[in-house]
């Protein structure tokens, strides 16, 4: 209950507790967050196994609040009811950078009730490079990592607007979603250092 009043706080979303569950499992997960939300289950399950050994329980605690928002997110029935919708399919990854974008926006935002200690940030250093940098690169199917980039885009429209301008997003049309993090609008998200960086390395973006 306290995360999920602060993800309220930090997001100006409802995360209701009443229809979630969690799960503490030592099976291993394919993404090694700690954590990881099931939105047909409603449940969080935290995979022991993944979590990095000089985790501390204050940043554990950021990690469940970016599954948490999670659940807010799938909560909202028009969001919802876009995210499943087969026929939308080819449109996915522009919903995947709201999602991620936003729930990794809102885990930053949690370390102002939980800090990182000193062992966390090392801990934590491999996996919040990939976050943030990960999303400069193309996978095999031509999507970009959402994370990072996504919550370039969600910086941007806070900074615009303030949260309002994001949590408008959750009862809009798809394709206002689309027009909002589109691959334009995430390739300008890149820095001009960065490209230089980028370029040099010979990587796509």
């Amino acid at each position: 209950p306290e995360i999920a009043a602060r993800v309220e706080e930090i997001s100006g979303l409802k995360v209701p507790l009443d229809d979630l569950s969690f799960e503490v499992t030592d099976s291993f997960h394919y993404y090694n967050a700690g954590a990881a939300y099931n939105t047909t289950e409603k449940k969080i399950r935290v995979y022991k196994n993944t979590i990095p050994p000089l985790l501390s329980q204050q940043t554990l605690k950021t990690i469940l609040g970016h599954e948490l928002m999670h659940h807010s997110q799938f909560s909202i029935g028009q969001f919802k009811q876009i995210v499943e919708d087969e026929s939308v399919k080819n449109l996915r990854r522009f919903i995947d950078r709201l999602v991620e974008g936003d729930a990794t926006w809102v885990e930053y935002k949690l370390e102002q009730f939980y800090p990182l200690d000193f062992l966390s940030k090392v801990s934590l250093f491999r996996r919040r490079t990939e976050l943030e940098y990960a999303g400069f690169f193309r996978g095999i199917s031509g999507m970009t990592n959402p994370y990072g980039l996504g919550k370039r885009r969600i910086d941007a429209l806070v900074a615009a607007g303030g949260r309002a301008a994001v949590n408008h997003l959750y009862q809009a049309e798809l394709q206002e979603i689309v027009k909002n993090f589109s691959d334009l609008i995430m390739e300008k998200s890149v820095t001009f250092d960065e490209r230089v960086i980028l370029q040099f390395l010979k990587c796509n973006i």
